[in-house]
């Protein structure tokens, strides 16, 4: 019993001794998220992100200034002359951050709200749409009087609508589109069986005219050879009467 009181009384001695510290640590803490907050209101997220830095080394599971530095970089990846590679990287440490404090919503419900809706922003930012709707909603289920997180849900909802009918409208369009294209293809080979068609037409129909004119060649030298014929034999005849009469002596 002596030895359970006496280790009971160490443990409380510790304690006491580390009160001091813990509270030093914790005025810390809040002196670099209060100097932080400043210059992030001044719009120096770049220098407000340090002192959020600072504070996490002073205290790594203090909510709040791990919800001010995922913060101020996604704050700092929508600045003005940020490389795409820098960007990528602040983007990513800003929605983890906000993810994880959105996590942990039963411990701090309020921050955890906000988390969700900074969420929400990005996501609708980037256009993702049903990605937004959700968090927007967890944010309502954090904080159901957040008005703002409300309207940017029914904002996120009629962007949806609308995308969906465009999605539509595009699918609707590039089957018409290639309907068109089917029956254009259809069109042009009708056309071309036609054309092929009247060609071969055109053909027989030449050479019809082909046949009927050797035929009336035929038949003009069949003419023009009887008619020589004819005068050849008349010829003849004519001679015969000559020669004939010729041993008469007309007196």
């Amino acid at each position: 019993m002596n030895r359970i009181i006496i280790t009971i009384i160490s443990l409380l001695s510790l304690a006491i001794a580390a009160l001091p510290a813990y509270a030093e640590s914790t005025r810390k803490e809040r002196r670099l998220i209060s100097e932080g907050n400043r210059l992030y209101k001044e719009g120096k997220f770049k220098e407000a992100s340090k002192q959020y830095q600072m504070a996490v080394a002073v205290n790594p599971q203090s909510p709040e200034a791990r919800f001010n530095l995922a913060l101020s970089h996604l704050k700092l990846a929508a600045q003005p002359g940020v490389d795409e590679k820098q960007r990528e990287q602040l983007m990513k440490s800003g929605t983890e951050g906000m993810t994880a404090i959105a996590g942990v919503g039963a411990y701090n419900p309020k921050l955890a709200s906000y988390a969700a809706y900074n969420l929400g922003n990005v996501a609708f930012n980037a256009q993702q749409y049903p990605e937004a709707i959700q968090c927007y909603k967890q944010a309502l289920r954090f904080n159901p009087d957040d008005d703002t997180a409300r309207r940017n849900l029914r904002i996120a909802q009629k962007k949806l609508q609308d995308q969906n009918k465009d999605k539509n409208k595009d699918q609707n369009k590039d089957k018409d589109n290639k309907d068109k294209d089917k029956n254009q293809d259809k069109n042009n080979q009708n056309k071309d069986q036609n054309q092929n068609q009247d060609k071969n037409q055109n053909q027989q129909k030449d050479n019809s005219m082909s046949n009927n004119t050797a035929e009336q060649i035929l038949k003009a030298m069949e003419n023009k050879e009887n008619a020589t014929r004819t005068r050849v034999n008349a010829a003849g005849q004519g001679k015969e009467a000559a020669g004939k009469n010729g041993g008469r002596k007309n007196w």
